[in-house]
């Protein structure tokens, strides 16, 4: 085989411009291809979106079994049309796409609808994902990035007024099931700030992973651990109204593993904490009356949970 030869018929469609020498044992030309070839035949990676998808379509699948119509009636009661048939397409996974680009009032209705049709896991498992799709995917799209990236810029600030808003926003951001593990440092203003907070947040992280020998007993020895072994994200919520940017920056250097989450809730954030201390991502502020609605929002999907495990 010719360079020339490679150049003329079916061979000059496809662009091959490389000619290497073939083993004459059959056994070994094989083991040379797959070598060659076999990062195209690794499956390609399931993308975040597309894994919350699976996850809605497992739970529309109890209700489909139940009643085919299920799927299409509940779309039509969210005043929503399914998009036509494709091939190989089954409805409940179209219902599950466009379920993620829907209003709050056409998810809530759908949910209410399905929801008795839908067993206790799969049901939970959705409305996970169905509760923090209200955060605009825009305005997180830096937090992922950080998680992964140097340690010193791992500190995000939040107007939130609840602790359930900085959750949606993580968990919208991870955009994955099980979501990120998020836990709650209490405000400690006053004298010794900086090593209550980390007294608190090393309790936290031991009672969440089990790290209860001696070999954890230090903020090093945790960080390590979860550096090392534990290999996901972490987040910490802490009110920043009492906080100075000299104790963030200790918090920071003690914990530089974990993200901050600094809920600032009513209150302007202090530019010079972003200036003068370590290295802050400021969300755009919330819209209060966003949040509350939310809120009143997720609370229907918990109670249809929560109505149809009873």
């Amino acid at each position: 085989m010719t360079h020339e030869e490679l150049e003329q018929g079916a061979f000059g469609r496809i662009a091959i411009n490389e000619i290497h020498a073939a083993a004459n044992d059959p056994d070994t030309l094989v083991a040379d291809l797959v070598e060659r070839f076999k990062s195209l035949l690794q499956a390609c990676p399931v993308s975040r979106l597309e894994g919350w998808v699976r996850i809605i379509v497992e739970a529309l699948a109890n209700a489909e079994h139940r009643n085919p119509s299920l799927i299409e009636e509940a779309a039509a009661r969210a005043g929503k049309k399914l998009a036509g048939w494709e091939p190989g397409v089954a409805a409940r996974e179209r219902l599950a796409r466009e379920m993620l680009h829907w209003e709050w009032d056409a998810v809530r209705t759908a949910v209410e609808f399905l929801c008795y049709s839908i067993e206790e896991r799969p049901l939970k498992r959705m409305i996970e994902i169905l509760g923090c799709l209200w955060v605009d995917p825009r305005i997180v799209s830096g937090i992922p990035a950080l998680a992964y990236g140097p340690e010193s810029d791992r500190t995000v600030a939040l107007n939130a007024s609840r602790e359930w808003t900085a959750e949606m926003y993580i968990r919208r951001a991870a955009c994955c099931i099980p979501s990120w593990d998020v836990v709650t440092a209490a405000d400690h203003s006053g004298e010794g700030q900086a090593a209550r907070i980390s007294l608190e947040i090393s309790q936290a992280l031991k009672n969440m992973f089990g790290l209860d020998h001696e070999d954890y007993d230090s903020p090093a020895e945790i960080n390590r651990f979860l550096r090392d072994k534990l290999r996901r994200p972490i987040v910490v919520l802490l009110d920043a109204g009492g906080l100075d940017r000299e104790v963030l920056a200790d918090v920071r250097a003690q914990w530089p593993v974990l993200i901050l989450l600094l809920l600032t809730g009513d209150r302007a954030f202090e530019r010079a904490m972003v200036t003068a201390g370590p290295k802050v991502l400021v969300l755009p502020d919330l819209d209060r009356s966003a949040e509350k609605d939310a809120w009143e929002n997720y609370r229907v999907l918990a109670y249809c949970l929560k109505d149809a495990i009873s």
